[in-house]
């Protein structure tokens, strides 16, 4: 097993084991695209001759860029009309609904 494969696994159990859920608060923000942009950082650092293992402090950067970013994207998707606010929640709306078909099918 290569060194970035046994980090990731690593990764993936602590996320599956919930110790990132307290991160998940915006929408746009999942573990899933929290592993796989740990991922692509440590096939990137691999593949650049550096050591494929990411710290806490750097996985903890990785976390505040992605609320930062799931943030502007709800914020631009509430402002633009694409998401509707629904009791406690937000849902797509019709508007939302038709952009993404539209986006899709490019």
């Amino acid at each position: 097993m290569k060194a970035h494969e046994a980090f990731l696994k690593k990764i993936k159990e602590r996320i599956d084991n919930g110790e990132y859920k307290e991160h998940f608060t915006l929408p746009f923000m999942s573990p899933e695209k929290l592993y796989n942009a740990i991922e692509k950082k440590v096939l990137q650092l691999e593949k650049n001759g550096g050591t494929p293992i990411l710290s806490d402090p750097d996985i903890d950067e990785m976390i505040k860029e992605m609320k930062e970013a799931s943030g502007v994207a709800f914020y631009l998707f509430l402002k633009h009309g694409f998401l509707e606010k629904i009791g406690d929640g937000y849902q797509m709306s019709e508007k939302g609904k038709k952009a993404l078909k539209i986006a899709l099918r490019m």
